[in-house]
Formats: structure tokens, sequence, C-alpha cells
């Protein structure tokens, strides 16, 4: 039988290594993931070394999942001092073990009637990130993935800190960390935009 010839690199993913197509079967965030394990820049531009961090805001806020949270030697290495759990359900875990971490947990679900609960926790969620970034803290944002109610927190955060409208701020987030608000939460996001 005669060889095949190798694959031709995929235009969105120029690593002659994975060229393959990815799996539609698989998250984007699995695929993103599968795809930095053999190229130099992440598919969204942040070097492979720095890509599990979801750092947003340099030295400041960062956007993780479960895994990041409940994952004490991350932690100490991203220097966290905040933790904003955005889920009914995912612990602090680290609550009374560490008590140099500080939480806050606003106990909304993923699910696009949420937004007015989404609403009505946001100015807690400010006020924290603010009190973090006054006192030159740390602050992990999170969820169960990562990807809709925290993102949202943090997009939101943006519109508010830097002035920024909702399509810079979703863009600003996403080049860091694959992103993906709930219909119900964009509104949200819609109406913050409006104010």
């Amino acid at each position: 039988a005669t060889p095949l010839p190798p694959p031709k690199a995929h235009p969105r993913y120029p690593c002659r290594k994975h060229a393959h197509r990815p799996s539609p079967l698989r998250s984007p965030r699995i695929q993103s993931l599968s795809l930095e394990l053999g190229c130099g820049l992440s598919s969204r531009g942040v070097p492979i070394e720095d890509s599990w961090k979801g750092e947003i805001l340099p030295d400041f806020l960062f956007l993780g999942d479960r895994v990041t949270a409940s994952d004490l030697d991350r932690l100490t290495t991203l220097r966290i001092t905040h933790i904003l759990n955005c889920t009914e359900d995912v612990s602090n875990f680290f609550e009374t073990s560490s008590p140099h971490l500080r939480y806050l947990r606003i106990p909304v679900n993923d699910r696009s009637e949420a937004g007015a609960e989404m609403a009505s926790h946001f100015p807690r969620c400010v006020e924290f990130l603010d009190e973090c970034r006054a006192c030159g803290g740390r602050a992990l944002v999170h969820c169960r993935a990562g990807v809709s109610r925290s993102a949202t927190i943090v997009i939101g955060y943006l519109m508010q800190l830097q002035r920024w409208d909702l399509k810079a701020s979703l863009h600003y987030v996403d080049k860091r960390r694959f992103v993906q608000p709930n219909s119900g939460f964009i509104q949200f996001l819609v109406g913050l935009e409006k104010e």
C-alpha cells in the first residue's frame, strides 16, 4: 500500500503535529488544550506555559473552573487571595483550612432564566473584586467550568472597571480563555451596557 501524504495544516490551527480537525464531539476548551500540547501558542494567543492560569488582568484578575479552585498548589502559585465562587454546589475548598483566602459565594445556576439572579448578585461581586484590588490582592473568579457564570462576572466587571462595551470586554476575555455565557447572562450584560 502507498503511504498517505502527511496531513495539511488546518488554517486555524497551523501547528503541523495537530493539523487534523478536532472532533466535533469534544468541547472547545478541550480542543484548545489538545492543540496547546503541540504548539508554542494556544489558539487564544497565550503562551502554553501561561494558558492554565486564566489571567485576565495582570497580577489581579483570574478566571477559572472548579479544578483550579480545588488545587491549593495552583492557588498558591498564582498568589490568589480572594476567591469568588459563582456556583451553588462547588465547595469553597479551603475556606476553613486556609484563612489567608477570602471567599464570596454567589449561588447562581447556569441556565438561561438566571439572568435576573445574576443581576441581583452583581453589585456585591463588583464590591468584592474592588476590595481585592484596593488591597493589592489577586482574585480568582470561578464556576464549574469557567465558561458561563464566572465569565459573565468577569466580563461585566471589565465593562465597569475599564468602561468598555460588551463586545470589547467579551473579546478581551475570550482571547485569554474560552468563554461562552448563556443567553440569559448575555441579556444581563446587554442591560449592564445600557446603564
